[in-house]
């Protein structure tokens, strides 16, 4: 078994977002029927909800701060909290969005499609998902180790959501879900937090400036000391694989929990081509 999962782990084609079984992307890990449930319908709606407020709440509450000197509004974008909480948003209303759909297919067929061709959304989502949990891991333990300081911060409703609830939302997201997640996935992490390097590198090279016109987007990330920077840079790279290691192991564990085979399903993917069959809904019964 164990040598089984580490082979189809590091096999290449698990770099990539193809998968024999579709309908596990719509689906509660912890649901006894193949259609879709609503209890996980509820639950997605809340979830998208729930993001997307806060994240609109973190527009207003920039344009607050606004000062005749500043337009901190303008440099929303600039914050790495914000660029994660923003592939949380995103993956959530992906999320909904997709059981519904699958939903009113349903509904309009009375079948369950199963070992159909991965379509491009449900990769799309793959993707963001797996962005989204290690990112907000990231941004969470960085936060409240490197960048906190009681005497500039204020724990706010919002500073909260967005810095430590943000991670606790999408780990809870991680054990609710019934889609895997792959090890070598971690590349797409890095090559995510190696952008926002980039970006700030460029960004400081281009003149810009922090909250309240600081020389640096975060203190810990001022490419005026670059010696310094550089090491938090790699720090800072060195616990998303390792948040992402931490994350592999608890879909691991949470499969095992619920008994779940989908491990086979993956080995069978990689070792041939999908087969497309189409499966009736499960009926209860009384």
């Amino acid at each position: 078994m164990m040598k089984a999962m580490w082979r189809r782990e590091f096999n290449i084609r698990s770099l990539g977002f193809s998968h024999d079984r579709p309908e596990q992307f719509v689906r509660c890990q912890w649901q006894k029927n193949a259609e879709i449930s609503i209890t996980y319908l509820v639950y997605r709606w809340a979830f998208a909800i729930l993001f997307l407020s806060v994240w609109v709440w973190s527009f207003f509450s920039a344009a607050e701060q606004n000062t005749p000197a500043e337009n901190f509004l303008s440099k929303w974008p600039i914050y790495l909290t914000n660029w994660g909480y923003t592939l949380c948003t995103s993956q959530a209303l992906l999320a909904v969005g997709l059981v519904i759909q699958q939903l009113i297919k349903e509904r309009r067929t009375g079948f369950t499609e199963d070992h159909v061709q991965m379509p491009v959304i449900y990769k799309v989502y793959w993707l963001l998902h797996t962005l989204a949990v290690v990112i907000a891991i990231g941004i969470t333990g960085s936060y409240f180790v490197v960048d906190y300081n009681p005497a500039v911060h204020t724990l706010t409703a919002l500073n909260l959501l967005m810095h430590a609830f943000n991670a606790i939302l999408m780990v809870l997201d991680v054990l609710v879900v019934a889609h895997p997640f792959r090890l070598l996935h971690f590349c797409w992490s890095l090559l995510f937090i190696f952008t926002y390097f980039c970006f700030s590198v460029m960004y400081h090279l281009a003149g810009g400036t922090g909250k309240n016109n600081a020389p640096s987007i975060y203190p810990a990330l001022d490419w005026n000391k670059v010696g310094s920077t550089l090491a938090i840079a790699v720090l800072g790279i060195l616990a998303v694989v390792f948040a992402h290691f931490c994350v592999w192991l608890t879909v691991i564990i949470r499969k095992q929990i619920a008994g779940s085979n989908d491990d086979a399903c993956e080995e069978l993917k990689i070792s041939k081509p999908s087969s497309n069959q189409v499966q009736p809904l499960e009926v209860n019964t009384p």
